[in-house]
């Protein structure tokens, strides 16, 4: 499994939302495209889940975008895009 060969926690998202003051970072298509979402945001961190937690361009822009360390998890493909429609619902 990918995310133990690279040492990052794998995440169940059926309970996961993006929050709040993540969704005006970049659009729903943004996120499907790049098959990532936030799920966690603090004050200095956001928790990223992606596909390919290899993507560095990805992980620079959600970087530069919200002025945050960005932990990176790994999640399944399926899962994220469920987890972006349900929190993007409006758009």
């Amino acid at each position: 499994m990918l995310a133990r060969d690279l040492g990052l926690p794998h995440l169940d998202l059926e309970a996961e939302s993006v929050p709040d003051g993540a969704r005006s970072l970049f659009p729903k298509t943004y996120w499907i495209e790049k098959r990532a979402a936030p799920v966690r945001l603090d004050d200095s961190n956001l928790r990223l889940v992606m596909v390919d937690p290899l993507d560095i361009a990805t992980i620079k822009a959600v970087a530069q975008a919200s002025g945050r360390y960005i932990e990176v998890a790994v999640g399944d493909l399926l899962e994220i895009r469920a987890l972006v429609d349900r929190s993007f619902s409006e758009e």
